[in-house]
């Protein structure tokens, strides 16, 4: 390519880009703002995790539940909740689950 060539294409390109410049800078806000929304929603702070383990009628539920906030002060809470088996419960724990599943039972009958 001589010299000349090269300064028609530079016009051109420059042309071409003044032309779109307007639609340009529009896909270019809206991709900065894409980026920037799901950098801010990565922006979370969680708090430490309640863990739980749960008589229901005739099962057994271990869930956890954590707080979380945003970067504006939102705060949501997430809940996990799984039914396990009764052998998955340490003894001293289905112990202490089965007193207290009678106390409540005794109070409802009362």
């Amino acid at each position: 390519m001589d010299l000349g060539t090269i300064i028609v294409l530079g016009a051109v390109v420059g042309a071409v880009a003044i032309l779109f410049w307007d639609k340009i800078k529009a896909w270019a806000s809206k991709v900065y703002n894409f980026i920037t929304d799901a950098i801010n929603a990565a922006i979370e702070v969680v708090s430490s995790a309640l863990v739980y383990i749960a008589k229901g009628v005739g099962k057994f539920f271990k869930q956890i539940k954590v707080y979380i906030m945003d970067r504006f002060g939102k705060v949501r809470l997430e809940t996990q909740k799984q039914e396990i088996s009764e052998s998955e419960i340490p003894d001293d724990i289905l112990q202490e689950l089965k007193k207290k599943h009678e106390v409540m039972v005794m109070r409802i009958k009362e």
